[in-house]
């Protein structure tokens, strides 16, 4: 996220749709399918805040990187968009493990 974000060629769309906000969910919520990955895998407890607060904690380097970087500019909607990607994508993947658990094989 941080090299993606670090980069000032990054190639843009002139148009009047939000694509940087979909992208930043998009990307953001791998990191938290990412997440939700490895919080199943080590069995932590501690509930979503500290996934969450990973994903906030990363989008906000990103965009506090993004203020040194030529043609890139630093939003916090871009880092609520950030967090809500990271939010979906690991309640996403925790609800459909779950739901896979449930399938007798």
């Amino acid at each position: 996220m941080l090299f993606l974000g670090g980069r000032s060629d990054v190639p843009t769309v002139d148009i009047d749709l939000p694509l940087d906000k979909a992208a930043h969910l998009f990307l953001y919520g791998v990191l938290g399918i990412l997440l939700a990955i490895g919080w199943l895998r080590t069995h932590r407890g501690g509930g979503l805040p500290w996934p969450v607060l990973t994903v906030f904690l990363v989008g906000a380097a990103d965009e506090l990187n993004q203020r040194s970087v030529a043609n890139r500019s630093s939003e916090g909607l871009d880092l609520v968009a950030d967090v809500v990607g990271g939010a979906v994508g690991f309640a996403g993947w925790i609800r459909l493990d779950s739901k896979r658990r449930r399938i007798p094989e």
